[in-house]
Parts: structure tokens; sequence; C-alpha cells
């Protein structure tokens, strides 16, 4: 074999590369020239290392952007990245503008490219978050594996199902959030034209995060303790766990994300988990960070909410002006944004789209880089050129599941300001408000201003419901009274004024690390004198009891619930004897501290003529006063002392009082009875929760009989008064109406004068249950308390919502609903039905409502209600001596309390007499009086029956009876 020069070992390499890299066998072609550049060097021939330089320059470009595109063939896009970096490390050295162009063009596609694989895969962790979250607790399953150890024990401890779902979504949030992160790192390298429109699709994804944290963890009913946000559900360690797993969600979202809403979402569910744990001044922190961000971003819901949380906080710690400064400030805010403006501005929104969904598209990537791929198009070469395009259209191919999503971020976050509070639950922000001013009552009492404090829970209960009612009681009063209006109120209802109100005192036990709570019972007595007298009763200390537990206790032993009649113990005591004792309870409670001054303040309390006002609020509603029992008086029922009739405000009671002096100068009307033939009731239930199935039979059965007592009555003279003329005698004939269809009654209603209704009402859903019923509507009358009866013909289910009624034009005196049953789980909120349903009557123009706290399937109403209308068809009593024997017989021999009076002179005697026969009249067919003695004669008559106050007790008189 023959030696070969230097020149033909040069030649022999060179042209064996080029026979190589014509075959595309880039490897042998760069061993070949490599091997050409040493023979090249060690001669060195300059001509020849220049040639092959150039060549193993656009060899190392193209091996590189090759491998560049296998990498992005297998989906390594950071591994095509750092090829394609190098790649134009090459090109800068070989100073070559168009590989340079392309490579860079190249690197932004495929970042563009990962970004949009971090953006799915967080979208795909946020939405499995999404689904564990939708499950709820009950059906979160807690296993053996489940269990923590105390610290400092050996101890284990099951966790509880609420921790065991917040943990492992909130775990795939944090991933979620972590990846969102990266993806932001991954915009830092791309150019601002074409980071601009991945940073809003990232902002737009974290903000859908942040309300969907939002609306799972906001409180939609009030909460019953000290700590909002679910945080209750929690145990002590669990709290602290959880803490830290939020705190790091903090951290992650202002340092990496830099998103403010996330980061102002998170620190107050953060700023909770403080309080739940007993951190106070950490807690304070946090929670600043809403009111903080609510001011800069012009979020009155965040900042309210942050300043109603955060003046908690101070009153917990006792710093009373801090408190009273964050909580003024709160209300302010909660007033401007429950306006009518307001309200209306959140009603569109809400009403324009489903906001609750959280549907986040991507961008699509090909918007963003098609004028950069096209210029991957001008290469020098056909190899070159498809290598580099490979990556410049990578980005084009978004990865597998992309391709189907729809681009709406333009849509959503064209010009229109992301707002959370579109995302709250429906009554958030109705619940915090309310609670804000039952902080500011709290306060008031803790600085032992009583006389304010009065004045400040007035408001709130006229403040509390967003509906008809309040509309009118704000434009014909105000809602904000005086002590001196409020008394004044009570001399127009010649009635004392009696407000309940529950507070609590929540002290930290270091031992259990838990918080005890001391629930008193607050009272405020309004006399006509315009007297005011407070109470307070700790129920803890004095009777060691909550009042929630003792109404659920009572409604228990009663068995008004289903869910409640299920024992989970072996049952001790006789029901005459189990049913009794929180009667007993309620009554040295809620009445014995307060009937003595009653007493002294209206005589005819003394008799069993007089009647007191109460006002109560929240669990009070569920306080059956009919049936309190007086020890010391032999186990008497309250009724047999006292008429009770109940009110929502005193500015809802004045209200009443226009409409009854109305009602009675309107011309007369038919009475209307109300009931259900149809037997079908599938598509009832359906729809609509109702505690027990609808009775048809007994229906039908209490509407004959009403019918008939009505059309039997004797006619009935009255005398009609006038503020600007004298009395005017008149004679009512009855006229009786039968209605059992739901069209029928929206004719017959308004020309009523008075109404019953024996069909059966919507009730609200226990909170462990799914509503049938849309609670999605802003207002409570739009959502609850529906009137409900069904048709046989096409099985189709009538409904007449509290909101038609309330914008009704009614005239009825009174209107009586004897199938009815309040939700222990709303009354303390806006949404239960029963109580919507009255408030729409009372707004549309009716001054009395008689309603029943319950009514089981073994009841049957017109067992009071027999007594009820023998009383009400009764003639009234038009001269002295009629209204004398009257009286004497409905008192049962008791002195007349107007012989007490001292005289005065003849005409003064005469003008007071014919005002006290007047007064008299009224009283005798006050509603509440009508009901306390139908009560009263049926103890009477059946003596059975005071053993079975299920029948009777739960039925009330609700407005004004007069």
């Amino acid at each position: 074999m023959m030696l070969l020069t230097t020149e033909e070992q040069f030649t022999v390499l060179f042209d064996q590369g080029c026979r190589e890299y014509m075959h595309r066998n880039l490897d042998a072609a760069y061993m070949a020239w490599n091997e050409a550049m040493r023979v090249a060097v060690s001669e060195g021939q300059r001509e020849w290392m220049a040639v092959v330089a150039s060549n193993l320059q656009r060899l190392s470009y193209e091996l590189l952007v090759e491998e560049g595109a296998s990498h992005l063939e297998h989906g390594e896009l950071q591994k095509a990245f750092d090829a394609f970096k190098l790649a134009h490390d090459v090109a800068v050295k070989a100073k070559n503008a168009a590989w340079e162009r392309d490579m860079l063009t190249a690197q932004q596609n495929v970042q563009t490219a990962l970004f949009h694989r971090c953006h799915e895969a967080a979208l795909l962790l946020f939405r499995r978050a999404q689904k564990d979250m939708c499950n709820g607790a009950a059906a979160t399953t807690v296993t053996e594996d489940d269990y923590f150890v105390l610290p400092g024990t050996d101890e284990m401890v099951r966790h509880t199902a609420a921790f065991v779902r917040e943990w492992s979504c909130l775990l795939v949030l944090k991933e979620a959030i972590v990846v969102w992160a990266e993806a932001t790192r991954v915009l830092a390298r791309l150019s601002k034209v074409a980071a601009a429109p991945l940073k809003e699709c990232v902002k737009d994804a974290v903000s859908q995060v942040a309300a969907f944290i939002a609306e799972h963890h906001f409180n939609a009913t009030p909460p019953t303790g000290l700590t909002w946000f679910g945080t209750d559900a929690y145990l002590y360690h669990e709290c602290i766990l959880l803490s830290e797993l939020w705190y790091d969600l903090v951290a992650c979202s202002e340092q990496s994300l830099q998103h403010g809403l996330l980061s102002a979402i998170c620190a107050a569910q953060l700023g909770e988990l403080y309080v739940a744990t007993f951190q106070l001044p950490q807690a304070l922190v946090q929670l600043n960070k809403l009111v903080t961000y609510g001011r800069t971003h012009r979020s009155a819901v965040l900042e309210a909410t942050g300043l109603t949380l955060c003046g908690r906080v101070h009153l917990q710690r006792a710093d009373y002006a801090l408190a009273e400064a964050a909580l003024e400030e709160a209300l302010r805010l909660w007033t401007e944004l429950q306006s009518d403006s307001a309200a209306k501005v959140l009603t569109d929104d809400r009403a324009a789209g489903v906001w609750h969904r959280y549907d986040v598209a991507l961008m699509d990537a090909s918007a963003v880089t098609t004028g950069e791929s096209a210029a991957a198009s001008a290469q020098t070469t056909a190899a070159p050129e498809s290598a580099a395009k490979t990556p410049a259209n990578a980005a084009a191919t978004v990865p597998d599941g992309l391709d189907g999503m729809e681009s709406a971020i333009g849509q959503d976050n064209g010009s229109n300001r992301f707002r959370v509070e579109m995302h709250l639950p429906t009554d958030a922000v109705a619940v915090l408000a309310n609670m804000c001013r039952h902080y500011k009552v709290c306060l008031l009492l803790h600085t032992y201003r009583y006389s304010a404090a009065l004045e400040a829970l007035e408001n709130s209960l006229n403040e509390a419901y967003s509906d008809t009612l309040r509309e009118k009681l704000r434009c014909n009063f105000t809602l904000s009274p005086s002590l001196d209006e409020i008394a004044a109120i009570a001399g127009v209802l010649k009635t004392p004024l009696v407000f309940y109100a529950l507070t609590a005192k929540y002290n930290w036990a270091a031992e259990e690390n838990v918080y005890t709570a001391e629930e008193s019972l607050c009272m405020w007595v309004v006399a006509e004198s315009r007297e005011m007298r407070f109470v307070e009763v700790n129920l803890t200390r004095d009777f060691k009891c909550t009042l929630r537990g003792l109404i659920a206790s009572l409604r228990q032993r009663l068995c008004v619930e289903p869910e409640m009649a299920m024992q989970a113990d072996i049952i001790t005591e006789l029901p005459s004897r189990s049913w009794q004792e929180p009667l007993r309870v309620l009554y040295q409670a809620c009445i014995y501290p307060i009937l003595g001054y009653v007493r002294a303040l209206d005589p005819q309390l003394l008799f069993g003529d007089g009647i007191i006002t109460v006002v109560p609020s929240g669990q009070m509603w569920l306080v059956p006063f009919h049936a309190l029992l007086n020890v010391k008086a032999g186990d008497q029922y309250l009724v047999e002392e006292v008429a009770i009739q109940m009110t929502f405000s005193a500015m809802q009671a004045a209200f009443a009082a226009l409409s009854a002096e109305r009602a009675q100068q309107r011309d007369l009307h038919p009475e209307v009875v109300v009931v259900q033939r149809d037997a079908h009731h599938g598509a009832a239930n359906t729809l609509f929760y109702t505690p027990f199935p609808p009775n048809t039979d007994r229906s039908e059965q209490e509407g004959a009989a009403v019918a008939k007592m009505l059309s039997e009555g004797q006619v009935q003279p009255t005398r009609r008064r006038s503020r600007h003329s004298a009395p005017q005698s008149a004679t009512l004939a009855r006229k009786v109406v039968l209605v059992e269809d739901i069209e029928s009654l929206r004719t017959v209603m308004p020309r009523a004068r008075t109404v019953h209704i024996a069909t059966a009402t919507t009730a609200a859903a226990p909170l462990s249950q799914p509503s049938p019923t849309d609670k999605t509507a802003s207002l409570p009358e739009d959502g609850g308390g529906l009137l409900m009866c069904t048709t046989a013909p096409m099985r189709d289910v009538g409904v007449m919502p509290a909101a038609e009624i309330a914008h009704m034009e009614l005239a009825a005196e009174y209107v009586i609903l004897t199938n009815t049953n309040m939700s222990p789980q709303h009354v303390d909120g806006i949404r239960d039905d029963v109580l919507g349903l009255a408030r729409s009557f009372f707004g549309s123009g009716v001054p009395c409502v008689v309603a029943g706290q319950w009514c089981t399937p073994d009841m049957k109403p017109i067992v009071l209600f027999r007594h009820f209308y023998a009383q009400r068809c009764r003639p009234l009593p038009t001269s002295p001596a009629d209204l004398a024997a009257h009286t004497v017989t409905l008192a049962a021999g008791s002195v007349r309390a107007s012989s007490m009076r001292p005289s005065s002179t003849p005409q003064s005697q005469h003008s007071a007499r014919e005002e006290e026969r007047e007064e008299d009249r009224e009283v005798v067919r006050h509603r509440a009086l009508l009901l306390a003695r139908s009560i009263r004669h049926l103890l009477a008559e059946e003596p059975a029956m005071r053993y079975q106050p299920r029948v009777w007790a739960g039925y009330c008189c609700i407005g004004t009876g007069r």
C-alpha cells in the first residue's frame, strides 16, 4: 500500500466528509472533517483550515438543530431548548445573522411550547382539585392511614373528614400554583411582545384559582363559632398543618406569581387558621393583607371583609377602640354595597353568565408565533431549512389535549377588571354584613352602652334582608331608629317590646387547645312610657347549656324533625319528662327575668289579656314561647298568662300597624281558603324540598272545616275607626271562596279579606343535603319561601314564589299558614323559607301572619284553629254591657284593669269610656290574643293536650295582630 502525502490525505478526508454530508450521515462527515482539520493544522495550511472550519461550523449548527428537533419529537422541550441555545452560540461564533435569527425564533417557540405544557399541566391539576372539593366532606373516606400522633405523646388521633378533603385538595392546588410559577419563569426568557398575552393567560387562570378558593371557603351561612371560612371543622393540630400549607401558598403567590388577589385570599384563610390556633397578632398581619388589597384595587367587598374580620380579632383581644374603628368603616362599606345601585350591578353581573364553572382556556400558540415562525423559511440549504423549521413550528404544535380548547382570555380580560365578588357564594356579602352588625352590638354591650346596642340591634334586624319589605321600610321609615322612636312604636302597638339577642364570649383553653364559649342571652324591654330595661342571662354559667342545644333537644324530643327521629343512644326518660325540662329552662332564661317588669308596665298581664311583642333574632325564632313552662306556677304554660306576638323588628311592627289600619279601611272582601286536592306529589318532591310528604287528605279536611265555620258564622257588626272621622258602624257579611289551584289564588288573593292556606309550603333544605331549588338568586325572596300547590290533570307543580307575593297589593287582615316548617340551620341567616314567605306577605301589605314552626304528619292543625275561628266568628260586642259580659266570659271572672284607673270629670270620663270601649274591641279582635285564647280553650276542653304541645306550641302570630 502506497503511503499518501499530506495533501492527498487531506483531500481524501475532505472528499469523504463531503460524500457523508451528501448522504446526510452527519456524524461520519463530522469525524472526517475533524480529521482533515487535524491534518491541515499539522501542515499549517490556513486555506485548508478556513474551508474545513466553515464546514465544521455549519455541520455543528445542523447537528445541534437536528438534535433539538429530535428532542422535540420526544417531547423533551428543555433539552431541545439547550440544543438550540448551543446552535445559537455556534451561529454567533460563525457570525451568521440568518442562523442567529432562526435560533432565536426556535428558542422562543420552544419556550412558548414549554409554557403551554406547564399551563396545561397546572390546569389539569386545578380541575382535579375542583373535582375533589366539589365532592364534599361527606363523600370523603377517612382510612386507617389518616391519623396523626399528638406531639409529646404516643396518642394517635384520627383526622377529620374535612381535613382529609382539604389537605388533599390543597396539595394539588399547591402543585398547580408551583407549575404556574415555573411557567412564569419561562416567560422571562421570551420577548415582551410574545410574553404579554401569555402573562395575561396565567393571570386569568390564577385569578380563577383565587375565585375557586373564595367560593369554597367563604361562608354562605353565619359561623357557629369565632372563626370563619370553615376552620372550626378542624382539630387544633390539623389547623397547624393547614397553616403551614397555606403559608407556602401565600409565599408562592406573593414572590413567584406576584398575584395580589390570590395572595390576599390565601392570607385571609391563613389568618383564620391563626385565629383558630390563638395566634391573634399573626392573624391580624394576614387579615390586613386583605384590607390592603381591597383598598389598592378598589374592591369594597374584600376591604369590608378584611375590616370585619380584623374588627372581630380586635374585639377578641379587647382592643375596643381599634375594633370600633374597623367595624364602623366596614359597616359603611357594607351599607354602600347593599344599596340599590350596588345590588343591581351585582345581580346583573351574576345573571350575565355562569361564573362558577372556572373553565380556563389556553392561549392559541399559533397566534403568538405566526410572524416569528415565518422567518424560519429563509434558510440557505434545504437540509438546514427543514431542520430549522421543525423547532420554529414546535410552538404551533401544542401538546396533546390543547387543540380543542377555546381561547376566551381576551374576551374575559379585555376591558373589565376581574371581580372576585362575582364568584363568592350567593349570601356571602349578606352573611358578612350581618355578622359585622352583630359584632357591633357585641362591642357596644362590652362597653356597657346598652341603649346604643339596642339601636344597633334594631338596625341590624332591618338591614338583614335585602327584599321588598326592607325597601318599603326604608321608604316609609328609617332603618336606624333611635331609642325614642322605638319607644314610640311600643306606644302605637300598646304593648311592650322585648328584644332578644344571643352573644358569646370566647376564652382560650390552653390545656385542650380550643375556644370555650360563654353564651349569654341579652334582653331589652322597651315600654310605652319610653323606659328601657336591659337584662343579660349567662346560659353557660347559669344553666350549663346553649340556646341551640336547648332548641335541638326540644325539637328532638318532640319529634318534629325527620333527621332527629332516630336516637343514637338508649332513651332513659319518658317523653312527658324529656320535653318538659327544655321548656322549663327556656322559661327561666327568656321570660322569668323580665316578666315582673313587664307586668308592672301592663296591668292587663295580670289577668291574661296582656300582649307582649317579641322581637327575636336567630335561633330565638325557634323558641315556642306559648309552651314555655313556669315551674313556680305549677308548670303553667306561658300562653295561659300572656299572649305573644312576634315581629322582625320594631320598624316592621310599625309598618304592619299601618297595613292593619289600611286593611280595616278597605271595602268588604271575601275570605279565601286554599286547599290542595292532588294526590300526585312526585314532581313536587323532585323540584322542592319538604321535610314531610304533602298530606292531601289533611288539607282537604282542614279547608272544608274552615270554610264551613266561616260560612255558618254569624253576620258580624263592627265599628270602623278612622283618624280623620268619627267611628262608623258596618256590618260584615262573610263570603267564603275555596281555592284549589294556583291561578285562582292569584286572582282572588288581592281581593281577599282573610287568607287561610292549608297547603304545604317549601322549606329550606338542611345544609347536609343539596337543595332541589335554585339558591343562587341574589335576593332571598327570589329563591326561598315558595307557596306550593299541585294540579291533577297534567301533574304539574303550581308555585307562587315569595317574590310574586311581595310585589302584590294585598289588603288581607291576616294570613294563616298551617303547614310550615322552619329550618334550625337557616333561621340564623336569610334563607329560611317560612320567614321569607312571611316577609313577602308583610311587604305586600298584610299586617299579620300566623305560621307554625313545625307541622308533622300526625298533626291536625284544625284541632287548634277550630277554636280560633269559633272565637273569630263570634260577633264583636257593640254595647258596654255586651262588652263587659264578653270580657267576663273570656277572662273567666277576672277584675277589669280599667277599674283601677283614677276617676276624672264627667266629660273626660265619657270620652275615656268611649276610647276604652274601642280599645277593648281592638283587644277582642287581636289575632295574637285570639290565638292565645284558642290554645287556652283547647287546653281547657281537652286536658290531654297539655301533654301534646307538638299540636299547638309551634304556632305563633307574626306581625301586628290588631
